[in-house]
């Protein structure tokens, strides 16, 4: 075989892979529209995440500035551990104290309503409040 002859032949389509390369048809796929490709664990923690992630209201951020109560990842992972712990023992309306400061917290809503630091929280009463916890 002269060399100009296999170049020929090795680009001649075998019609066989062709049909096998074919893709797929749609309706056979599983994965749905607008799925990611991250693993099951992935998503799973995504959501486990999403279940005990917590918010802070405007007026808790508007508190927490004017008071200058700083957050960061270390306490917010602190504050949501303790929310979680009221969650599991059925608090709904609870106070997280935590180093020097005071959140009040909807646990239904897993959202802090406000937050003190320690000198406001003196001679302070808190109200429709059914449970407490110190982290």
């Amino acid at each position: 075989m002269k060399a100009g002859e296999l170049q020929v032949h090795k680009n001649v389509p075998d019609t066989k892979k062709i049909d096998q390369t074919r893709p797929a048809d749609k309706s056979t796929e599983t994965k749905k529209i607008g799925e990611s490709d991250k693993s099951f664990a992935e998503v799973l923690n995504d959501r486990i995440d999403g279940e005990h992630s917590i918010e802070f209201s405007a007026h808790a951020i508007r508190r927490m500035n004017q008071r200058n109560i700083q957050m960061n990842a270390e306490k917010f992972a602190r504050l949501t551990k303790g929310v979680a712990k009221i969650e599991d023992k059925g608090g709904k309306n609870s106070v997280v104290l935590m180093d020097d400061e005071a959140y009040v917290v909807s646990v239904k809503n897993k959202k802090v309503i406000t937050a003190m630091p320690g000198e406001k929280t003196k001679n302070n009463v808190f109200t429709n409040i059914d449970s407490m916890t110190i982290v």
